[in-house]
């Protein structure tokens, strides 16, 4: 049963990889879901940073927006 189980979640990861009408930013989502889930799998599939998928590598390094561009204006206002 145990490895029935494992057998799909493999098969789950293997799909979501060699996907072509997914994009490669729902790819990013979709394996961070998987990542978090199933995390001694995903070490297993890849053992380092380096081996992981060059688009996962892509969206992580990408910078952070703010999320409160007025809050921030307006703090930075009231500091003066």
């Amino acid at each position: 049963m145990l490895n029935i189980k494992l057998s799909l979640i493999l098969d789950l990861l293997e799909h979501i990889l060699n996907d072509r009408k997914m994009s490669d930013r729902e790819k990013y989502k979709k394996l961070t879901k998987f990542r978090d889930a199933y995390p001694i799998i995903w070490k297993q599939k890849f053992p380092e940073k380096d081996s992981e998928p060059a688009f996962m590598k892509k969206f992580a390094t990408r910078p952070q927006k703010d999320r409160f561009p007025s809050l921030t204006r307006l703090k930075n206002a009231i500091r003066i």
